[in-house]
């Protein structure tokens, strides 16, 4: 396998895709971060890349003296990743934290994937996909009537 023929995935998104431990507030091991799992799975030929980082949120800054939002941050994370074969966006659970309503959050995710849609980093052409958070222990999640909101006005706004 050559750097040309290895596909490059980054995985973008807050601290579920980091691998946070709400337990010790340290990080899962490898084998329990969906981006490593990934990896393990498709193996050699796809190089998936960790850019998870906690706290991060769509467009609105949480912590003071912090790296800022995804928004911010993003062309600084994908310029140092490139070329980019698929961009995986995994982000809002912070701005549920932060009450933003379900059209706020699909304003501020509209406005990031116009931004990586237009980057130079992608290899042949823009690919992106859109993950939501999961159940967790096999229930509903707090957070997902709340997502519902924001794929509901996401399905209005490219109708």
């Amino acid at each position: 396998m050559t750097e040309k023929t290895i596909k490059r995935i980054v995985c973008y998104g807050d601290s579920n895709t980091f691998g946070f431990d709400p337990r010790d507030g340290g990080r899962y091991d490898r084998g329990h971060r969906w981006p490593e799992v990934m990896q393990d799975l498709l193996g050699d030929g796809f190089e998936v890349i960790n850019a998870g980082f906690n706290g991060r949120t769509i467009a609105t800054v949480i912590y003071p003296n912090y790296y800022g939002s995804g928004k911010d941050f993003f062309t600084t994370s994908m310029t140092g990743r490139a070329p980019v074969d698929l961009l995986i966006l995994m982000l809002g659970s912070n701005d549920c934290i932060r009450s933003d309503s379900p059209e706020q959050i699909a304003a501020h995710m509209e406005t990031l994937i116009q931004k990586a849609l237009t980057g130079p980093w992608w290899r042949k052409g823009p690919q992106i996909l859109l993950a939501a958070p999961v159940e967790v222990a096999g229930g509903r999640t707090p957070a997902e009537p709340f997502f519902a909101g924001v794929f509901r006005h996401g399905d209005r706004s490219h109708a």
